[in-house]
């Protein structure tokens, strides 16, 4: 690659060598400033691509200034829906014990859309595709192009249970044996009371009190969909 020397690509000449590297590359859009080139080295025009290779799809910004790049870049791509998607994608049930029947783990990308319509944002990253229902964040591997993570968000996550006490109780049901270890942690987003199998399943409840009332998220991964 070219990075860091001065020059001004057309369109057609950063896709030429982007094709060099990446093999197959698709124009998206063309930028007028990018903040992540946006320095006294790199600014001005800059060009947003599809790069789709033999394991994955993601994004990459090039510079026509310059040629500096921006490999993996986030992308946020625009909803569909002109309205905004206000079904929920989830009832009310035991999370405990019920999340992988009920949290819709291991769905397919297609099949999520086909049950709830076009999500309100989807996002691309080089590994997921992000889509944002009304009460819930889906996270969708593209390896496996399969729901690993699910995140109750909203007034949504508050009707599970009360706080942090009650998903206590509802985890420590056995006193001889545990399906999840628990701690608690607390970092800029809040309080954080996990579980954890140890293997593959991870269950996050957030709140912005110590107490977890009210619980503001829910995170549910399961690995093995990854």
């Amino acid at each position: 690659m070219l990075e860091g020397q001065d020059l001004k690509l057309t369109k057609e000449e950063a896709k030429t060598l982007l094709s060099k590297k990446f093999g197959k590359v698709t124009f998206v859009k063309e930028y007028d400033f990018v903040k992540e080139l946006d320095s006294k080295e790199t600014h001005g025009k800059s060009y947003l691509f599809k790069v789709n290779d033999s394991y994955s799809e993601h994004y990459v910004v090039i510079s026509s200034e310059n040629t500096h790049l921006i490999n993996n870049y986030p992308m946020e791509l625009p909803s569909k829906n002109k309205v905004k998607n206000k079904k929920e994608t989830l009832g009310k049930f035991n999370i405990f014990n019920e999340y992988l029947t009920k949290m819709h783990l291991g769905l397919t990308k297609e099949e999520l859309i086909n049950q709830f319509g076009e999500p309100n944002a989807e996002k691309v990253t080089a590994s997921d595709t992000i889509l944002e229902y009304a009460d819930a964040i889906y996270t969708v591997s593209e390896a496996t192009n399969q729901v690993y993570q699910v995140e109750i968000i909203g007034e949504k996550a508050a009707t599970y249970y009360k706080d942090f006490e009650e998903v206590s109780k509802a985890y420590n049901i056995d006193e001889e044996y545990a399906a999840f270890l628990e701690s608690k942690t607390k970092d800029a987003k809040g309080y954080h009371l996990i579980y954890d199998n140890n293997y593959d399943t991870k269950h996050i409840y957030t709140s912005d009190n110590k107490n977890g009332n009210p619980i503001k998220s829910i995170l549910v991964q399961k690995l093995s969909y990854k």
